[in-house]
């Protein structure tokens, strides 16, 4: 998959993108919180620069960063919605269910109002391989 990604007034290409997401569910006295832990690897495809330099290691950190909040930022937007619809289409009711067996009468009763008021925690890393100058 390629992706553009948004930076300001400017934007980067990765092509040859992975990612790979795990999930959970914590409840801390009564209060859910959801957790995505995100992990994505690309290839930069062209820089802002479009290639007319070598990106150096800060460029390529600052790139992995705007990537990181960009899939974070998606990622909480759609998880927000499917709360406001009360959609767990993720799973993580069930992912709940089987970690709490004794709680399985309540997700089974409860868990589309416990979902959509649960609290939503979002990590992502990136890692951005490059190769030479990129054209």
């Amino acid at each position: 998959m390629a992706l553009n990604i948004p930076d300001g007034d400017k934007s980067f290409d990765i092509k040859n993108t992975s990612s790979r997401s795990s999930f959970y569910v914590t409840d801390d006295h009564g209060m859910l919180t959801l957790h995505d832990s995100i992990q994505v690897n690309a290839d930069l495809a062209s820089s802002e620069g479009l290639g007319q330099r070598p990106t150096t290691n800060a460029e390529s950190e600052r790139y992995e960063d705007v990537i990181e909040s960009y899939v974070r930022e998606n990622a909480l937007n759609v998880l927000k919605r499917l709360q406001e619809n009360q959609t767990d289409i993720v799973g993580f009711g069930f992912w709940y269910m089987i970690k709490h067996p004794k709680a399985a009468m309540l997700v089974r009763d409860q868990w589309s109002d416990m979902f959509r008021h649960a609290r939503l925690d979002v990590q992502v890393h990136c890692t951005i391989s490059r190769e030479g100058n990129l054209i």
